[in-house]
């Protein structure tokens, strides 16, 4: 009992940690919509992929750019829920 009481009281002080500060719940939104948005980039990238040789430039620093976007997206992801444990 005493410890449904301490996982309700740890999950009410998270909601409202939420509602004061913000910026935790911006994080990880921002940090979601970038990870999904530059896994689906890659995976379009990987579907056409043509090996031609003026192209081959392009499209590899295309795809380094969107892995370190993901990369990014997943260090806000992160950043924001080290925030709300807290």
């Amino acid at each position: 009992m005493v410890k449904k009481t301490k996982k309700v009281a740890k999950r009410q002080r998270r909601k409202h940690f939420l509602m004061d500060n913000p910026l935790s719940l911006a994080l990880l939104l921002i940090g979601l919509v970038i990870v999904v948005e530059s896994l689906g980039t890659i995976w379009l990238l990987f579907n056409a992929f043509n090996v031609n040789i003026f192209q081959f430039a392009f499209w590899t620093v295309f795809l380094l750019f969107n892995v370190v976007k993901l990369i990014a997206g997943l260090v806000a992801i992160k950043a924001g829920y080290m925030m709300i444990e807290k």
